[in-house]
């Protein structure tokens, strides 16, 4: 009988532990105000074009739809997508009075169209989903809309204006129900423009309390954005700077738009830089993306009164397949004031009552099911309490990640399954997401 070796670890606790005093928004860059010059000179030309009578009005698939430099629906799109492609979509949802987005004159709206994926758009695709339900939910199992514009989504919506038709996926792999792949790009990698968010984290003081340091600090939001081609980012290196020390921050880690952690957590080096080698992270044509940097403070020594900017020093610290790559180097995010005067709610990590998983090995046969891979136990300290935000399990072992399905993250004090991803991501992660678990003061949870 084969046999497989599986072990599990929970990593990348997040918990909302107190607010910190906030500070004014930091003043849009160039580079951002250049991005909304261009969606607003699109936006032009969509209106100029209705004007002529050449933007379709069609509901029914006819071909005679359009958009301005869109010619087909060749990525997915979900909340926080961004990119003219989205604005297409609001374009197509409201071409159809039974589908059209948001109220008369509001965002989303008919000749109020955005490049941003939210709730709004979301409620419109399951409307053309549940109207459309025979071409483009009973491919894939389902019978409801999901608000996902996934590719039986997108093969239907190519249609309607002679883009390409892109094959749904047979049920269960990579279909409408919330699963993402890959947006699929083509044609030769474009420039790259880097930059500050503005809704980047504010000046803030920290908790520097060595018994109780901080982890996974929003630092600086950054945005990457393709101009003319589609960019994939190979490597970062990421400076600390201010009236600080290294070893005040015990390691460093990027995060996507849906918090998913790219590449592994890295320490300082002695170029004051932690360096994220071998990452992989591909912004479409024409779009941006975000990604968070986030701190974690030293476990053993309290470093009260260092003043922490974290950010990119040089273009020479981003690598990529951009045929250039231009922002306002250095770029760098607001200040993290570190003090030890403040008394905040602790979370300490046990492992669970039902047994530990981390040394002794866990052979099971590969057609079982329902495997318990590990517990922990997670209690709130005596000053307040917290809430569990987002659990990731790590794959280690010698186990394919495509071997492992229905991963489930469950409630042990309830019995309840909080969360279910279907497959392990590139990183061997399952990321459990907008969770909200409250813990109250000296109160525990355990999950596995």
């Amino acid at each position: 009988m084969i046999k497989k070796r599986i072990i599990a670890a929970f990593t990348g606790l997040a918990i909302a532990a107190m607010i910190v005093a906030p500070s004014p928004s930091s003043a849009i860059t160039v580079a951002e105000l250049q991005v909304q010059i261009n969606a607003l000179l699109a936006q032009l030309a969509t209106l100029q074009a209705q004007l002529d009578g050449t933007d379709g009005g069609s509901s029914g698939g006819s071909g005679t739809f359009s958009c301005p430099g869109v010619t087909s629906f060749d990525r997915n799109l979900t909340n926080g997508s961004t990119g003219v492609d989205v604005k297409c979509l609001q374009m197509l949802l409201n071409s159809s009075t039974d589908t059209q987005l948001g109220s008369p004159g509001g965002a989303g709206s008919p000749g109020n169209e955005t490049s941003y994926f939210g709730s709004i758009t979301r409620s419109g695709v399951v409307k053309f989903q549940d109207k459309y339900a025979a071409e483009v939910l009973a491919p894939v199992g389902l019978t409801a809309g999901t608000g996902f514009f996934g590719p039986s989504t997108r093969s239907h919506a190519n249609t309607m204006f002679g883009g390409l038709v892109v094959s749904p996926p047979p049920s269960g792999d990579g279909g409408d129900g919330g699963t993402t792949t890959p947006p699929v790009t083509t044609g030769p990698a474009g420039s790259l423009v880097v930059a500050v968010a503005g809704d980047t984290p504010s000046a803030a003081t920290v908790p520097a309390n060595a018994t109780a340091a901080a982890y996974n600090v929003p630092a600086i939001k950054i945005n990457f954005t393709a101009v003319g081609g589609p960019v994939t980012v190979a490597s970062l290196k990421i400076l600390r700077s201010g009236i600080s020390q290294d070893a005040a921050i015990d390691d460093i880690k990027i995060f996507d738009e849906m918090g998913n952690q790219i590449g592994n957590s890295q320490s300082i080096g002695s170029s004051h830089k932690a360096n994220f080698n071998n990452i992989s992270f591909m912004i479409p044509a024409n779009t941006t993306k975000s990604i968070t940097v986030k701190i974690s403070l030293s476990k053993f020594t309290t470093y009260s009164g260092n003043v922490i900017a974290i950010g990119i020093e040089s273009v020479d610290d981003v690598v990529s397949d951009a045929t250039s790559t231009s922002g306002s180097f250095a770029l760098k995010g607001n200040h993290l004031t570190l003090t030890s005067s403040v008394t905040i709610g602790t979370a300490t990590l046990y492992n669970g009552s039902l047994g530990t998983r981390n040394t002794t090995d866990l052979t099971v046969d590969p057609n079982d099911s329902d495997i318990r891979f590990t517990q922990v136990k997670i209690t709130a300290g005596s000053a307040e309490g917290l809430t569990v935000k987002q659990i990731t399990a790590v794959k280690n072992g010698t186990v394919s990640s495509s071997d492992l399905k229905n991963i489930r993250l469950v409630n042990d004090n309830t019995g309840e399954t909080l969360a279910t991803v279907n497959v392990l991501n590139s990183d061997g992660r399952a990321v459990f997401t907008n969770l909200n678990i409250v813990v109250i003061k000296g109160g525990n949870l355990e999950l596995s």
